[in-house]
Order: C-alpha cells, then structure tokens, then sequence
C-alpha cells in the first residue's frame, strides 16, 4: 500500500509540474476553441489548497486518491478542497475565445462575492439561448468584448431575485449581435447597477424589436422583477444612440 502510494505521489507531482509549467502533452488539434484562465487565481491559493483544487478538479482524482497521492486523511482533502474552491470563485477570471454553439439555459454564470472582482469575456461567441447568454449573480464588474451572439433571449442578465444582492457594472464593447433576440442586458436599478455600450452592431432586425438595456427593480425574495423602463437614461444605462449600429 505505502508503495503504491509512493509511486501515485510522483505521477502526481509530475502531472502538477507538467500544469503549472504550462506544457502539456500534445494535441491532434492545437487550435482548441475554449480557454479558461485559471493559473493566476490559483496561484493566489495557499499551497495546501491549491494542490488539492488542482488534483481534484484539474486532473479528476477521486477525494479517496487524493488523500492517497499526498499521505492525508479524505477528510483534510474534502475540507481543503471546498475552502480552495470557495476562495476561486470570490476571484476575478477571464473566458477567451470560447464558443457555445447550442446554449440551451445559460452559456455562464459568474458568482463571486468580491466588489472588486472583474469576470471578462474576450472573443468568441454564442448561439441558440432560450434565455440568457450570460448569469450575472455576484459583485463586481463583467466586460464582455469583442463577442457574437445570435438566436438568443438575454446575452447579459444581473440577477433580479437572488436572496444575496449586489451591485454591479456591465461593459459590453465591439459586439455582434443578430436576431433573434430579446434584449442586450438587463440590470436593476435599485441596487445602483450600471451597463455601458459601446460599438454595438445590430445585424438583422430592422424593427429593432431587440431592447438595448432594459431596467428593472429587483429582489432578493425570489419574486419576479419589475421592469421600469428601457433605452440609455444617462445614469444606468450610459450609452447613446451612435454606440449602437443597425445592419
């Protein structure tokens, strides 16, 4: 057992080195679509849980394995990995270049408890939301830039009724957006949210039935929203009628 242990150990630790050196083994196809940032936030982690975020999470070890590979009890690694974790999503992190080509509910939600956090989406894009592109639950800001989106309900929705409440910034800069849709982004006032547009392209809906920004006032009892209006207003919704170009 003490042997086998040894010998999971070092595969580990080479697997560890091989992550953080940024080399990994290669692949058929190096263009891949989708990369989540993640090393910085993680690097920002205690060692003890990090090192246990990292083989539960980013090589999928079992809590049983874990303990195994680093001579501890299941219990410190079950502990240490819900810290480590809890601690990753009150961080900052940056979604580049990746595409949803079937969305369904939501492509993201972004959760992190920190006023100071700033979650980006650079590139890539989204297709086919029955509902919201992107969740915003947290605090903090989201710039979303240099996006495509199209056959969509919401691409950026703050929460209207979580039980927790924040407040929030949304930047949407240099983005596509082709019908069908609902609307750009929904905030909600009362909580002091804000959303600037910038170099927005509209690309066919000559009704113009997709809403840029609407307003809402919202909760945190888990009631339905209640919309009070739409459009730039120069205090929440900071955008004016030439950051947005129809096609």
């Amino acid at each position: 057992m003490a042997r086998s242990r040894i010998r999971s150990a070092v595969r580990e630790r080479r697997r560890v080195t091989l992550f953080w050196s940024g080399r990994g083994e290669d692949v058929a196809d190096p263009d891949v679509p989708a990369m989540v940032d993640v090393r910085d936030a993680l690097r920002a982690l205690p060692f003890r849980k990090r090192v246990r975020v990292v083989l539960r999470h980013a090589f999928c070890l079992s809590e049983k394995d874990t303990a195994q590979a680093l001579g501890v009890l299941v219990g410190t690694v079950k502990s240490q990995t819900s810290k480590g974790m809890a601690e990753l999503q009150r961080r900052s992190c940056t979604l580049q270049n990746v595409w949803w080509e079937d969305v369904g509910e939501d492509a993201a939600t972004f959760k992190g408890t920190s006023p100071g956090s700033t979650y980006a989406v650079q590139g890539g894009g989204a297709r086919k939301a029955d509902d919201k592109v992107f969740q915003f639950n947290g605090a903090g800001k989201l710039v979303v830039n240099k996006f495509q989106v199209s056959d969509f309900g919401k691409l950026v929705r703050t929460c209207g009724n979580c039980s927790k409440q924040y407040q929030r910034d949304v930047i949407i800069n240099d983005t596509d957006i082709s019908a069908p849709g609902t609307s750009i982004v929904g905030i909600n006032t009362n909580y002091g949210e804000t959303a600037a547009l910038r170099s927005i392209r509209i690309h066919g809906d000559g009704n113009k039935k997709i809403k840029t920004c609407l307003r809402f006032t919202g909760n945190n009892t888990g009631a339905e929203p209640v919309r009070t209006g739409s459009g730039p207003d120069g205090t929440y919704c900071k955008f004016t009628s030439s950051d947005i170009t129809y096609k």
